[in-house]
């Protein structure tokens, strides 16, 4: 409840596309179910993968949202500047401003209707 409230709060909408790339299935877990719960799209990248492979799978898949972890978050965040729309970083740890921290999403009140 309180990813899928924090994710309405943020611009999140049906049919919005969150690609995860993380190696921390707990947290994922959660947002998984949040971006269900908010009528998202999910859609899964490697690790390792990133840079011309996350372009081509941002510009498939339209996403506007991205979830990884810290160390690759200024990876994500250069190439996320490739595309023609706002794409949105989440990221598990310490983050620059320019993307949003896992706990915010964990810390909503989960009271947020869901559009």
């Amino acid at each position: 409840m309180r990813v899928a409230s924090c994710l309405n709060k943020n611009g999140f909408r049906k049919g919005d596309t969150l690609i995860y790339i993380s190696d921390q299935p707990v947290k994922v877990y959660a947002f998984l179910l949040g971006t269900w719960r908010a009528n998202g799209i999910l859609r899964a990248g490697y690790v390792e993968d990133y840079g011309p492979s996350l372009l081509e799978e941002i510009q498939e898949s339209q996403a506007k949202w991205i979830l990884c972890d810290s160390d690759i978050a200024q990876s994500v965040l250069e190439t996320r500047k490739m595309v023609t729309w706002n794409v949105r970083v989440i990221a598990f740890g310490l983050c620059s401003e320019d993307c949003m921290s896992v706990d915010t999403f964990f810390q909503d009140d989960g009271k947020s209707t869901i559009s």
